[in-house]
């Protein structure tokens, strides 16, 4: 499992638009040995979850779990508060083995 954040900083520091990362899930996930992949976009006071799976593991689930939705290998949710409350809230929930980026 890998999981990485892009802060409101990072979109103003590279003039990044949001939708410029909507593909990103999906790269994190190509990485050698991952097969849940979380991209967390962190801007005005909300914190946005990509999760994506490539084997058995339902990430649909974890996101219903946070009022999101989606299905067993790809799924979003919002998180109205700080990175580091939905950290302690979703790490847990996903598979034990982490990659922490950023």
């Amino acid at each position: 499992m890998a999981y990485t954040w892009i802060e409101e900083a990072d979109f103003t520091e590279t003039g990044a638009h949001p939708d410029e990362t909507e593909t990103l899930p999906d790269a994190v996930r190509t990485l050698g040995g991952i097969d849940v992949s979380l991209l967390l976009r962190v801007r005005n006071g909300e914190v946005r979850g990509n999760l994506r799976a490539k084997t058995g593991f339902d990430v649909g689930a974890v996101a219903r779990e946070l009022g999101g939705g989606g299905h067993k290998a790809a799924a979003g949710f919002t998180h109205l508060g700080t990175l580091e409350s939905l950290l302690e809230r979703i790490l847990p929930l996903l598979p034990s083995k982490i990659v922490k980026g950023n």
